[in-house]
């Protein structure tokens, strides 16, 4: 089938399956499963790897709203949600995943009013986008609306 697609849509199914494949292997290699024992046996599997995109399994489950696979990754150790994807930013800096967003404070150890390379926290750029959602969810887990940010 890869044959009769074109160079670009060859590309972009490529990159489907590679996203694919690297969410199924973090998951699976995480969860116990025996069938994980033949995947760790190809080499060790970073947990933090990232796809021709920039993106780690944490965010394509995050793309995706699968709250299960985003519980298991964030169990995992050496996992690290800071990391950015391809927009440049990590996920609790992206109010779009508000569902991650929300798997990420319920685990801890983030810094919820931590500041993008604008100076806003994730609460200011939720609230600029009018994403009432994520806004919600970071003021329940104790997002500070005093904070100012470059914009006043």
């Amino acid at each position: 089938m890869l044959a009769i697609l074109g160079v670009r849509e060859d590309s972009l199914v490529r990159d489907i399956l590679e996203r694919r494949r690297l969410a199924i292997v973090a998951a699976t290699a995480s969860s116990g499963d025996p069938s994980a024992t033949a995947i760790a046996s190809f080499g060790s599997f970073d947990i933090n790897a990232v796809d021709r995109r920039g993106d780690t399994a944490l965010h394509i489950a995050a793309g995706e709203h699968d709250v299960e696979s985003l519980k298991l990754l964030l169990s995992e150790d050496g996992i690290d949600i800071d990391l950015p994807g391809h927009g440049g930013e990590p996920l609790l800096l992206q109010p779009r995943y508000h569902l991650a967003i929300e798997a990420i404070l319920a685990q801890g150890g983030v810094a919820v009013d931590q500041v993008d390379y604008l100076g806003r926290t994730a609460l200011s750029n939720a609230a600029a986008r009018g994403d009432l959602e994520s806004a919600r969810v970071l003021l329940r887990y104790g997002a500070r609306p005093d904070l100012p940010d470059p914009s006043g």
